[in-house]
């Protein structure tokens, strides 16, 4: 969308992650490390006022620019290694959630 690509220039980025609606997401989110995807619920411009679509665009850029997926992605690889560590169990789990807000 045209306020996504402002947003990223704003921030700096280079490329505009792609921005979709979907009836399967109950907010926005991103997904995709190699090619990001910004997923907006179908009924975003609706329940959404232009300030909040303003806010939650700005928030989900920001989570690709930090490369926020690649981290989680990381952090979930290296705790599904310690499967074998005999304490494993002590370590912190983390859901996606965790680094939201």
């Amino acid at each position: 969308t045209l306020a996504a690509r402002d947003i990223a220039r704003r921030l700096g980025m280079r490329r505009t992650p792609i921005v979709r609606t979907s009836l399967l997401c109950s907010g926005p989110l991103v997904t995709g490390l190699a090619r990001p995807i910004i997923l907006l619920p179908e009924w975003f411009h609706e329940d959404y006022d232009p300030g909040e679509q303003r806010e939650a665009l700005t928030h989900e850029l920001m989570h690709v620019r930090r490369g926020d997926l690649w981290a989680l992605q990381a952090a979930q690889i290296i705790l599904a290694l310690q499967l074998f560590n005999p304490r494993h169990e002590s370590l912190p789990r983390r859901s996606g959630s965790g680094l939201r807000r």
